[in-house]
């Protein structure tokens, strides 16, 4: 295998461990060209070796205590070898290549790279050499005895083995960016390349792409649930299947690995890196759905990074509409701005800290967004920026419990926390979260045109959900402004009333009735998607109170502004005050302000 694709994998590893990206990230948008028809094998030798990253520590270890008291003649391989994985840094390279040594099942890989390992850095070079490859074995075999196991494979934790396994029963969701093609030409795209047939269920329109459907009454023994048909299908087999999503409109489910398998669908397809599709989860798509601001409506986002909802909107309200986008976070304000202009949108100049407004860009076509830099919570609500949009959407930082785990957020320490010192952190993390949560809410109510609200979370706690949403229906703002909830699976916005409303077993105190604990929408693992939560909120007698909370934000902004106006000049008057005291520049080697000026003495 080439050596710029080992060299290509090492830089990615170091990142990843670096924590300047997820893998598949710094694989697809960070590897040099060079390689890029090889980043698929790329991220394969990457994830492999960060998946065995636990047990590669412990063989290093082994290395170390051998090498600790042996002396070692300089130059030597053994000698490179001790600074190779040195206790203060490991090199990456060493991770990648004693992986491909000792533990890849790929054997034919592993020759050719031996046969080519010449050609290869002095850290691949080292590795192979044969007296530190007999060290490298004797060190598994130590940690394989230590650990009480009989194969090398069942070192991997049961943790990562479960969430490796698991992979296989989580489908891919793509959704069709209608701000730069169509879903009929998508499912045409697919269905002429020849990889893909259109699953679809009884009842079910055509694919309009000529041809090349599955239907499940013929060929899937007649099965209703075109999802499960995708599941069960088999990758690696072409053509493979996919299916219109049930719920939620432009989105299309595709068997678990797709991504990975290259191809017209796949991480880096012309399909993906264009924002054709996003891949998108089911459960995430389900906000904006829910919301379905009108065409031509005025749409606000209010926690918006990375972006995929804020496309969304976009799409919905057209090209007669707008959408403002709230990121407090400068860098990824940044990345949101990029996003939003690749995925067709026009982006106005983000706003605030030093930024220029109103500069106008670009993308290729759709809805008009406006990014401002700023935190949402300081935004009074009178600004104009916020004066007119009538749809809200909110969806702050959370826990993140619903996210499915992954061998990365494992081993970054991201996996499920119970008991002890550890759960008592997450649990005061958690009641953080939903301070700041129920602010939010209780900020945005007041803003004066906000006739929908939705609110929703990747979270599967209580506390961050349903405790929010009934802490923020008793606030004074709520009853204040005639906010209440709506059932949110009923919603114009998805193709079939939604079937999961609430939560079976819901525990007393969480501050909602029956009722409302009906209204809110709930995800879990058994929908196939990640744990979510969706509730939305209407504001009764909107039409009579926006006219006069208009008329009021307009004068409470006239107010504020002339305050601001007479600090500055108050301030400017104090300014030439304190100037006038200290007096002007006065003559050379004359006092000023009491101080003798600076002068440099020649030597």
């Amino acid at each position: 295998m080439s050596s710029l694709v080992y060299h290509a994998a090492t830089r990615v590893l170091q990142n990843f461990l670096d924590e300047k990206g997820s893998l598949k990230h710094l694989v697809y948008n960070t590897t040099p060209e060079a390689v890029a028809d090889r980043r698929k094998y790329i991220f394969k030798i990457v994830f492999s070796t960060v998946k065995w990253k636990p047990v590669l520590e412990a063989i290093f270890e082994e290395v170390r205590d051998s090498l600790g008291t042996e002396r070692t003649k300089e130059g030597t391989a053994a000698d490179k070898l001790k600074q190779i994985v040195s206790r203060e840094k490991v090199e990456a390279g060493a991770f990648i290549y004693t992986f491909e040594l000792l533990l890849s099942s790929d054997k034919r890989g592993r020759r050719a790279l031996e046969k080519q390992i010449s050609k290869h850095g002095e850290v691949g070079r080292v590795i192979f050499d044969d007296s530190v490859r007999g060290r490298l074995e004797d060190a598994v075999e130590r940690v394989r005895v230590k650990k009480g196991v009989e194969s090398v494979e069942e070192l991997i934790s049961k943790e990562i083995a479960e969430i490796d396994a698991s992979r296989n029963s989580v489908p891919v969701y793509m959704r069709v960016n209608g701000l730069v093609t169509s879903t009929g030409e998508f499912e045409k795209t697919l269905v002429e390349s020849k990889e893909f047939r259109l699953v679809r269920e009884e009842g079910e329109g055509g694919a309009g792409a000529g041809g090349g459907e599955a239907d499940m009454d013929e060929e899937c023994g007649h099965l209703r649930d075109s999802l499960h048909v995708v599941l069960r299908s088999d990758v690696r087999v072409r053509p493979g299947l996919f299916a219109r999503d049930r719920d939620v409109g432009g989105l299309y489910v595709f068997a678990p690995g797709v991504l990975g398998m290259g191809g017209v669908v796949g991480f880096g397809s012309a399909m993906v890196g264009e924002m054709r599709v996003v891949v998108q989860d089911k459960a995430s798509c389900f906000p904006a759905r829910v919301l379905l601001p009108p065409l031509g409506g005025k749409a606000v986002d209010f926690c918006a990074a990375p972006g995929n909802k804020t496309l969304q909107l976009v799409e919905m309200v057209g090209e007669a509409g707008s959408v403002v986008a709230f990121e407090r976070d400068g860098r990824r304000a940044g990345l949101l701005r990029k996003r939003l202009l690749e995925g067709g949108c026009f982006v106005e100049g983000v706003e605030g800290k030093g930024k220029k407004e109103g500069g106008r860009e670009n993308g290729r076509k759709g809805g008009r967004v406006r990014v401002c830099e700023r935190d949402v919570l300081g935004v009074e609500w009178c600004d104009p920026v916020v004066r007119e949009v009538e749809w809200g959407l909110l969806d702050p930082s959370c826990s993140g419990s619903g996210m499915r785990r992954t061998v990365e957020t494992v081993l970054r320490g991201g996996g499920e926390r119970e008991g002890g010192e550890a759960g008592q952190a997450e649990a005061e993390r958690v009641s953080r979260l939903a301070g700041l949560q129920l602010r939010l809410l209780r900020h945005v109510a007041e803003f004066p045109s906000l006739r929908v609200l939705v609110y929703s979370t990747c979270s599967v706690h209580e506390k961050e959900n349903e405790e929010v949403v009934g802490a923020f229906l008793r606030s004074r703002e709520a009853q204040a402004e005639g906010w209440v909830l709506r059932k949110a699976g009923e919603s114009e916005g998805l193709k079939r009333k939604c079937e999961w409303n609430g939560r079976v077993g819901l525990k007393e105190g969480v501050g909602l009735t029956e009722e409302q604990a009906e209204s809110v929408i709930r995800f879990s693992s058994e929908e196939h998607t990640n744990g979510f939560f969706v509730a939305k909120f209407e504001r009764v007698g909107w039409e009579e109170r926006r006219r006069e909370r208009l008329r009021e934000a307009e004068s409470e902004w006239k107010r504020m502004e002339s305050e601001k106006e007479e600090k500055r000049e108050e301030g400017g008057r104090v300014g030439k005050e304190r100037r006038r005291e200290v007096g002007g520049r006065t003559e050379k080697g004359k006092s000023y302000g009491g101080h003798q000026p600076f002068s440099r003495k020649r030597r």
